[in-house]
């Protein structure tokens, strides 16, 4: 898919892509979970902006504890996870420390950003950048701190 059927289905794809980016640098090192399998277009947009190690995986699914860990973790449609809370559990302890969250929603509904916001903070999680994407759609920065930074916090 290129970047100009991204932005015709809602451009989400090259805009998540584009963030991950900036937030990372011109080094495209480490690896990319990324949460939902309908996300095709966001992996290989990434793919194609450098980064090598990207993956797809349903929320539900969590991943292999003991096998996979990630540098990056993009949730690209938080309010479309089922049980999200318990999904954030899962992605915090795969997250390595100092690794960087992007969650977004379709909803700006301020209720549900407030929720977000407070599992986010309730799992270690500091805020790096929070914006409104070109489409609307709020998105969420965060790296996750270590553990004892996070128990001082």
């Amino acid at each position: 898919m290129s970047v100009g059927e991204g932005e015709r289905r809602g451009g989400v794809s090259p805009c998540l892509a584009d963030d991950v980016s900036k937030l990372i640098g011109p080094v495209r090192t480490g690896r990319v979970l990324l949460i939902g399998s309908a996300w095709i277009d966001l992996l290989i947009e990434l793919v194609h902006q450098g980064f090598a190690e990207v993956t797809c995986q349903a929320a539900s699914a969590g991943p292999s504890f003991g096998e996979m860990s990630a540098d990056i973790v993009i949730v690209p449609a938080c309010d479309r996870v089922p049980e999200f809370g318990a999904a954030l559990s899962r992605l915090s302890r795969v997250l390595q420390p100092g690794g960087i969250l992007i969650v977004s929603t379709f909803s700006a509904s301020r209720t549900l950003l407030r929720r977000v916001r407070s599992l986010l903070g309730g799992f270690g999680f500091s805020f790096v950048r929070e914006y409104t994407d070109h489409t609307g759609r709020p998105v969420l920065c965060c790296r996750k701190l270590a553990v004892s930074q996070a128990q001082a916090a």
